[in-house]
């Protein structure tokens, strides 16, 4: 599925739709013939002196409703639209319990929101932690403001990563650039960096709208939000289907008007799967396939270099205990086990352990020769 093939389905040009923050990629467009008001954060024109010289800005379309949130009180209408369309919108908006509101009331009873939304695996909030259900309700009971709180700003700024000196915002990012992201600035060496931080995010508050992504979140994550909002009384809006697509870097999202009863059974369920997908952004899949051979066992790590460094910061992530490093014989340097903090074994000196498993942290040419070694001493690797 792609945007296109999301936005078509069970939409006709008959329908009434409006779409939040199309920019210059619109899902739905009013030269296609379709009945869509636009609200943007910005007019048309100003929409196109930012994005000037970026692909599709020609997409960019007339703006009927400029404003960043309140949509119902500026739309001023009820039960109107068939579609309500955001794509990579509902990140940004600074109450989003606020934003569920105005769509419920601006939605027709039968009708559908379209929410295409980015997944923080596979985009440049990677490390950024998925928000939190206090989080939510506290910047709809607190932030007042037309803008994100201190906090949103500082916490988007500081954790947000690039890859190779790009945004990670492509797809498959997650599984082709993980070893690669960096900080866009380094706060150790620009102490300017933390003190402009600082004092922006306290007056920015008191400004019009930042285009920050203040909200993070998985597919699962999400789906616990709504459920939880929804069984509160926080919005009558449901997830009717979600999808993901494997290594994209967004999922797409169908809400239609229920309220749901609460059932601990089903929160539960979405909570484990949540766990589930947490292990799935921090590890691969060889990682994975070997976590209960890791259960009560000495985990080593096959090498002392980058790769090793590598698979290292990959099991810390999982929370799996590992003990060392493992060389061939004759390589072992005391200076390369004070570096490393932790002991590095000769591979004769695991001979006839059963309870060792080794992780290969060494280059693939190598790869071969040591499995071959490994297999001969009995050691489980992966």
């Amino acid at each position: 599925m792609d945007m296109k093939e999301f936005a078509s389905y069970g939409a006709d040009k008959e329908m009434k739709i409006l779409e939040i923050g199309p920019s210059r990629n619109p899902m739905y467009k009013k030269s296609d013939g379709y009945q869509v008001d636009i609200v943007d954060y910005v007019d048309e024109v100003s929409l196109r002196n930012i994005y000037e010289g970026w692909p599709g800005v020609d997409n960019i379309e007339p703006v009927d409703f400029v404003c960043s949130r309140y949509y119902a009180q500026h739309i001023g209408r009820k039960n109107y639209y068939d579609i309500i369309a955001a794509s990579h919108v509902i990140e940004v908006v600074v109450d989003l319990i606020g934003t569920l509101e105005d769509f419920s009331i601006l939605l027709k009873e039968e009708g559908r929101v379209r929410l295409i939304v980015p997944d923080k695996r596979y985009e440049y909030d990677y490390f950024r932690e998925v928000t939190s259900f206090r989080e939510i309700i506290d910047a709809h009971v607190y932030n007042q403001g037309d803008n994100h709180t201190p906090g949103a700003v500082l916490d988007y700024h500081m954790n947000a990563v690039e890859a190779e000196g790009f945004g990670v915002y492509m797809p498959n990012s997650g599984t082709q650039y993980k070893e690669l992201f960096r900080y866009p600035f380094d706060m150790d060496t620009d102490e300017g960096t933390i003190r402009r931080l600082k004092d922006e995010a306290a007056v920015w508050s008191a400004h019009k709208f930042s285009h920050i992504q203040s909200w993070v979140f998985t597919p699962v994550s999400f789906e616990i939000l709504i459920y939880q909002l929804n069984v509160l009384g926080y919005t009558d809006l449901m997830v009717d289907t979600i999808t993901k697509i494997n290594d994209s870097l967004e999922f797409y999202v169908t809400l239609k008007k229920e309220n749901a009863a609460f059932s601990r059974k089903h929160l539960q369920k979405l909570q484990i799967a949540r766990r589930r997908e947490e292990l799935a952004c921090f590890s691969h899949e060889e990682v994975r396939r070997h976590l209960e051979m890791c259960r009560n066992t000495m985990v080593l790590i096959y090498g002392a270099g980058k790769r090793a460094e590598r698979i290292k910061m990959q099991l810390e992530q999982l929370g799996i205990d590992w003990h060392g490093y493992v060389v061939s014989d004759g390589h072992r340097k005391s200076a390369d086990e004070r570096k490393h903090e932790r002991r590095i074994y000769e591979l004769s000196e695991l001979a006839g352990n059963k309870n060792v498993f080794v992780f290969l942290g060494t280059d693939e040419k190598y790869q071969p020769q040591i499995c071959e070694k490994l297999e001969m001493h009995g050691i489980p690797y992966a």
